[in-house]
């Protein structure tokens, strides 16, 4: 099939302009479509599917993106960094820096060590804690309301973990936010 597009006709001796498309079927015959948003040419079409295949393509890695971390929120509800589930449990910061990774703990929960080796706190029930047990970041869940998450910085590279600190004994747990910042406490980790 060939189309071409017919700009112009006549009617009553008069030039129209008219943009009605004309499909050639293989017999030789002509049909004429009278809508001219169906007169799309074949690699105007081409190049029309490959733009949405691109754009689902990336729909689907964000939403696949999404799902493999867990966004941690400071006391007011702000988002400041992430952990990343399929990257080793590794703790992000919004800007993209890697500062700490999670480790199992015996006691059920986890240690949060930063990559210079030091023990920072504990991730339990939801909540990084220090070593006072005072809260620094919680998950969504834990908070409730929170603010809306800006855009992830793309990830850096991980620096090598160094020998890890032993973790001190877990003091009890306050119901109420420390002094440190989560970006601080979460900070102290990096290399």
């Amino acid at each position: 099939m060939k189309r071409r597009l017919r700009e112009n006709r006549k009617t009553n001796g008069q030039v129209v302009t008219s943009r009605t498309c004309l499909t050639r079927r293989s017999s030789g015959t002509t049909q004429k479509r009278a809508a001219p948003y169906l007169c799309v040419r074949g690699h105007q079409m081409n190049r029309l599917l490959q733009i949405i295949v691109v754009l689902f393509t990336i729909t689907l890695t964000v939403v696949a993106h999404a799902e493999d971390t867990v966004t941690l929120f400071n006391g007011a509800g702000k988002a400041e960094a992430y952990i990343a589930i399929d990257d080793e449990l590794t703790i992000y910061l919004w800007s993209g820096k890697p500062v700490a990774y999670l480790e199992n703990d015996s006691d059920g929960g986890y240690h949060v060590y930063g990559f210079n080796g030091k023990h920072l706190g504990w991730f339990v029930k939801g909540i990084v804690r220090d070593h006072e047990g005072n809260a620094a970041c919680a998950v969504k869940e834990v908070l409730g309301s929170t603010q809306q998450e800006p855009y992830k910085s793309y990830k850096q590279y991980k620096p090598y973990k160094s020998y890890t600190q032993y973790a001190p004994y877990r003091p009890y747990f306050s119901n109420s936010f420390g002094d440190t910042p989560c970006r601080f406490l979460l900070g102290e980790g990096a290399k």
